[in-house]
C-alpha cells in the first residue's frame, strides 16, 4: 500500500494546482508521470513551495486529478492522541 504524505494546493503562473505526496512502501517505483522527478512541470518556484527534494527515494507527487484515476480505493486512518484531538477541534474547558 502506498503511504499518502501530505496534499498541497500551490499557485504557479496565475495557476492552481493540487499535488499530493506519496510514498511507495517498497521503497523503488516511483510514479513516472506529470509531477514524477523528472517532469518538465516542476519549476523552482514550485519546488520551492513544497520544500520538495527530488531523488529516488520511493517518496513522489502526481496531480491529484491523476491521483483520482490512477488509486481507486483510498483508506484513511486517524491518529489519535490529545495533542492532535486539541489542535483539531476547539476544546471547550469547564
Amino acid at each position: 500500500m502506498y503511504s499518502l504524505i501530505e496534499c498541497y494546493e500551490v499557485e504557479s503562473q496565475g495557476s492552481s494546482i493540487r499535488l499530493v505526496k506519496l510514498r511507495n512502501p517498497h521503497g523503488a517505483t516511483e510514479w513516472t508521470g506529470d509531477w514524477s522527478d523528472n517532469s518538465d512541470k516542476w519549476t523552482d518556484e514550485i519546488k520551492a513551495q513544497l520544500n520538495c527534494e527530488i531523488k529516488d527515494d520511493g517518496i513522489f507527487y502526481m496531480s491529484f486529478e491523476d491521483f483520482l484515476v490512477k488509486f481507486g480505493n483510498t483508506s484513511l486512518c486517524m491518529q489519535q492522541s490529545e495533542k492532535l484531538l486539541q489542535q483539531s477541534f476547539h476544546v471547550k474547558d469547564n
